[in-house]
């Protein structure tokens, strides 16, 4: 028997934490990011969602950022409005570093749904 942590963000969510059977593990986690992917809240940035097991990620996927970074993208633009961009979207970053993370209901349903 092995405990799974889940982190999203790399901020552990104590009440997605649950334990399971080491041969099963690769499975139950792979399939509880997948799902958590779609139905977390998206942010600006990207997020990451791992399975961590006895200190080891078994298990990553990102949940894709609300929309995308206009200031690497190929279209030229003037150098000042790419870097006010940057700027409010770094400050963004921090700012929602130090939130924390609120998960909807939907979020425990789908873990529900998970086959054991």
């Amino acid at each position: 028997m092995v405990r799974v942590d889940v982190q999203i963000n790399y901020a552990r969510v104590d009440a997605l934490t649950f334990v399971t059977y080491r041969s099963d593990v690769a499975d139950q986690t792979q399939e509880l990011v997948h799902k958590l992917k779609y139905v977390v809240p998206r942010r600006l940035y990207p997020m990451p969602v791992q399975a961590i097991v006895e200190g080891k990620s078994i298990a990553r996927v990102d949940i894709p950022p609300l929309r995308k970074n206009a200031a690497v993208n190929g279209e030229s633009h003037s150098i000042s409005k790419k870097q006010q961009l940057l700027r409010r979207q770094n400050s963004n970053k921090r700012a929602a570093a130090h939130s924390d993370i609120e998960l909807p209901q939907e979020v425990f349903d789908a873990i529900l749904t998970i086959e054991s």
